[in-house]
């Protein structure tokens, strides 16, 4: 009597390749852009960033004040807005071209912030607030909050 059996661990085998397969291509990003960093309203005070399979997400907090955080997000590919976070009237983020996201957010205290897809393999994000360049101590990326070494600054898909 035949049971099948080497036919049914071939197929755990190649669903499981597949699913390494597809698991990969979704986490090509660097593992410290995973992961969300830690923030609270009127406590934190920066951007705040984090990857998620095909998005990256960013919101901006003030210890109180009043502050306008500007500036753009390219891609090598077409990037488009995915979703807004808690927008003021007369706040805005929109595509100024196909590949660049172009945003102003006025923060008094709250967390707010957007999502941007972006299919492309490099990403260049210019960020600044109050009429400069925000330090990039001010930055926070993934959950362990990591600190570019300058802004502008750019993060690669690591699969490139």
């Amino acid at each position: 009597m035949k049971t099948g059996y080497g036919k049914t661990v071939v197929k755990v085998v190649m669903g499981l390749m597949l699913v390494l397969f597809l698991a990969g291509n979704a986490f090509a990003w660097p593992s410290w852009t995973y992961g969300k960093p830690q923030y609270k309203s009127d406590k934190s005070f920066g951007y705040f960033m984090w990857r998620t399979h095909d998005r990256w997400h960013v919101r901006v907090c003030t210890k109180g004040g009043t502050h306008t955080f500007y500036g753009t997000i390219k891609c090598d590919g077409p990037i488009r807005l995915g979703d807004s976070f808690r927008l003021n009237s007369g706040d805005y983020v929109r595509n100024s071209d196909p590949n660049t996201i172009e945003f102003r957010i006025t923060c008094t205290g709250d967390v707010m912030g957007f999502g941007v897809i972006t299919p492309g393999k490099n990403t260049m994000f210019d960020l600044s607030m109050d009429d400069h360049q925000i330090h990039p101590n001010e930055i926070h990326i993934g959950g362990e909050s990591f600190r570019p070494s300058g802004n502008p600054f750019s993060i690669s898909d690591i699969e490139q």
